[in-house]
């Protein structure tokens, strides 16, 4: 990783930017690659997930609410929100 960086910053060239180095460019490729190798499995699961749950259920949910337009889930999920959920996870025999 160090050799990368140290690669990276030998090739810049004065009035180019990286978007104009394609050798840079490589580089960054290569480093990218690297640490997507030093993800674990659940880092990458939600690295992949987070677009699609962001774009296709937060962001129309938010733009729905924002709109005025009410959502009820009683329907779909119909113990969402009860509290009989809970229940069962209460303790009421402390001694």
């Amino acid at each position: 990783m160090r050799q990368l960086t140290n690669k990276f910053e030998q090739i810049h060239e004065s009035g180019m930017g990286i978007m104009q180095n394609s050798k840079q460019q490589k580089i960054l490729q290569s480093i990218e690659d690297f640490v997507h190798c030093m993800e674990s499995p659940l880092q990458r699961m939600e690295h992949n997930l987070a677009i699609w749950v962001s774009s296709f259920l937060i962001i129309p949910i938010f733009a729905l609410a924002n709109a005025g337009i009410p959502i009820d889930m009683g329907n779909h999920w119909p113990d969402l929100g009860t509290s009989r959920n809970f229940r069962s996870y209460k303790r009421t025999d402390w001694r």
